[in-house]
């Protein structure tokens, strides 16, 4: 097989997997290299939110000269059920919420205007996103507020992080 084949063969094979990337699809499996494809639907969760809401403290600690960084290490805060897991956190930044540090990555943030905006309950985002293989595919159509995710314990945590 010349080159221009193998392209013509594995650009075919990509468009087969891009058509399969559709809410609702079933899941196949790709025939170079045999990954399960699927768009998984992940929704905003209450681990998520509560991480939010830590990083926003830290972004107000940092504003007042408190933090010498403005990026958390949030592997090494004493988090008490948050998203410390890192496969809710990478998710996050799907939404425009947070931002992962391009320079040390695997775990340190920092909370995006969106993500304030949210966490003070001035915007609203879409309840569920699409993904695959860590990349965003879009959203479902219904909205949420911060405290639709954090009904009980939105002004506990705002007081406890000085966010009021």
């Amino acid at each position: 097989m010349r080159s221009w084949q193998r392209r013509e063969v594995l650009a075919n094979l990509r468009a087969e997997v891009d058509e399969h990337l559709q809410p609702g699809m079933p899941a196949m499996s790709c025939r170079v290299c045999g990954q399960r494809v699927h768009l998984d639907k992940r929704p905003l969760n209450k681990g998520m939110a509560r991480a939010l809401i830590r990083l926003a403290a830290h972004a107000r600690r940092f504003q007042k000269g408190i933090a010498t960084d403005e990026w958390m290490d949030y592997r090494n805060w004493n988090a008490g059920g948050e998203a410390r897991d890192h496969t809710l956190m990478r998710h996050l930044p799907g939404w425009g919420l947070i931002e992962a540090d391009p320079v040390r990555p695997g775990g340190w943030w920092k909370i995006t205007e969106r993500g304030l905006a949210f966490a003070r309950e001035q915007i609203r985002v879409p309840r569920a996103m699409y993904y695959f293989d860590r990349e965003c595919y879009g959203f479902t159509k219904q909205k949420i507020g911060i405290r639709d995710v954090l009904p009980f314990d939105l002004d506990q945590l705002l007081k406890d992080n000085d966010l009021e």
